[in-house]
């Protein structure tokens, strides 16, 4: 499924909304088949036009991050291959998205 198929702004709870929570919860997983990359989002807001992530991305190593709609948009671009969202992902806890990507 395309990314622009998807409505992210109910998918996430907006950015900053988990701030000082020890364990936030991951609301969603995107991926780029065929490779180690995968970002799971925790939160996201409208930026402009675009729509910003904050989550946990390996790329190329486990790390936290904020990342844009449009960037998932431009690797779907560059790699010809469409990312694909989890759909009726069920939230986890942040450790439990961050023991999965250790183990790739």
């Amino acid at each position: 499924m395309k990314l622009q198929e998807i409505d992210y702004e109910v998918s996430v709870p907006p950015l900053y909304s988990q701030h000082g929570t020890r364990n936030p919860r991951v609301h969603a997983r995107f991926h780029l088949p065929g490779s180690r990359l995968v970002w799971y989002a925790v939160e996201g807001s409208p930026d402009g036009d675009d729509f910003n992530f904050f989550g946990y991305a390996l790329h190329p190593f486990p790390k936290p991050c904020f990342f844009l709609l449009s960037e998932l948009k431009r690797v779907e671009r560059n790699t010809g291959t469409n990312i694909l969202v989890e759909i009726g992902f069920d939230p986890i806890p942040l450790s439990e998205a961050q023991g999965v990507l250790s183990a790739l």
